[in-house]
């Protein structure tokens, strides 16, 4: 999979037609699997497959204050879209000028620097600055240049629709088996790259390390993973198995930051929350 900055996009393309989506993809849950899904159909057809995200999600610098933190890390996202097929992904970086990018000039950029000609988005799906091209207009705009616009319908389960807001606040009150069946996978924190005191077998990491959704302070039962593959489907045992080799631990969660118990030797790199102990 190759992975490319807008500018590098624009400089010199993928090599080729594609079939494509756009969106922050936070969780790559059960709906923006389906995107995925028709894209990579698409992309059968002669075209490569391209997902356009975020190097941060874009929330951080809109509602700064009201941001209770990614469902997914980068590098999770990443391998989650190289695991799934994708063949590149463009990351866009928010706080430089693209968040003042018009949505016809936006839509004008991918269509030229990616030969499109496949395009899947979601019904609520708006695109530009200040959001001034819903996914109406999008397809209305694409197929000016014979481009196939797909607005794909949204995930329901459980009564709802399948969001990455709502799993987060399953997230933040510990609702852990919930968050799960949206997700289509467990929920998991990735401690790969953060600052932390490890002795004996536990660690500790401050809070502020985290850029995840946490759960409320507390103690956890967790499931510790020595070697990181982000499961894609929930139902397949031989996905949960790629995880790693497994260890069952205790995270406790406080104003400061994360204990965590469990482990002997090397640190683990990812720790899925099973549930609350007190």
């Amino acid at each position: 999979m190759t992975t490319l900055s807008w500018e590098e996009f624009l400089e010199k393309g993928v090599g080729g037609p594609t079939a494509a989506t756009i969106g922050v993809f936070d969780g790559i849950h059960r709906g923006h699997r389906e995107l995925i899904g028709r894209v990579l159909g698409a992309s059968r057809e002669n075209r490569k497959s391209l997902v356009v995200t975020f190097s941060e999600n874009p929330k951080k610098f809109l509602k700064h204050r009201a941001f209770d933190g990614d469902l997914m890390t980068l590098a999770q996202k990443l391998e989650v879209f190289e695991r799934m097929g994708i063949s590149a992904v463009v990351l866009i970086d928010f706080s430089g000028h693209f968040g003042k990018l018009g949505g016809r000039d936006f839509l004008e950029a991918l269509k030229n620097a990616g030969k499109l000609e496949y395009l899947a988005v979601g019904t609520d799906f708006k695109c530009g600055h200040r959001l001034d091209t819903d996914s109406g207009r999008v397809q209305s705009l694409l197929a000016e240049s014979g481009v196939v616009t797909d607005i794909v319908e949204p995930v329901m389960l459980d009564g709802g629709t399948v969001s990455s807001s709502r799993i987060r606040g399953h997230v933040l009150r510990g609702e852990f088996v919930e968050a799960a069946s949206l997700l289509g996978r467990p929920y998991a924190v990735d401690l790969r790259g953060l600052k932390s005191g490890t002795g004996g077998k536990g660690s500790w990491i401050p809070k502020a390390e985290i850029r995840q959704a946490l759960p409320p302070e507390g103690s956890y039962g967790v499931s510790l993973a020595g070697l990181w593959s982000v499961p894609v489907d929930l139902d397949d045992s031989d996905e949960l198995e790629n995880i790693g080799p497994m260890a069952e631990g205790n995270c406790v969660i406080d104003g400061h930051g994360l204990a965590i118990t469990g482990f002997d030797g090397r640190a683990p790199v990812a720790m899925i929350f099973d549930k609350a102990t007190r």
